[in-house]
């Protein structure tokens, strides 16, 4: 029984299952403290082997990509608001009372 449940366990890890097969797996899971320890080891060892794919490195790599050029342009946008701010306090120091 272990085995197939750890054959369900890696399908889940790798992606949706089947609304039966969630069903099976959680129970499992909530009958003991020690079912729990047993899929935390059985993700543990997925980890360790599991390779993406190329597409899945692809898409993270755009992703990353996205995420660093909108920080780049919130970066920029902050500067630029330091500079207005201290351009437009300096302008006010200067005008005469």
């Amino acid at each position: 029984m272990n085995e197939s449940l750890k054959e369900l366990a890696v399908r889940y890890f790798e992606g949706p299952i089947a609304p039966e097969e969630e069903c099976e797996l959680f129970g499992f899971l909530a009958a003991s403290p020690e079912n729990a320890a047993l899929m935390r080891e059985w993700e543990r060892e997925w980890k360790q082997r599991h390779v993406p794919s190329a597409d899945v490195l692809r898409s993270l790599a755009r992703l990353n990509g996205k995420i660093e050029r909108r920080e780049n342009r919130i970066r920029a946008r902050r500067r630029w608001l330091r500079f207005s701010a201290a351009a437009a306090a300096k302008g006010k120091r200067r005008r005469p009372l």
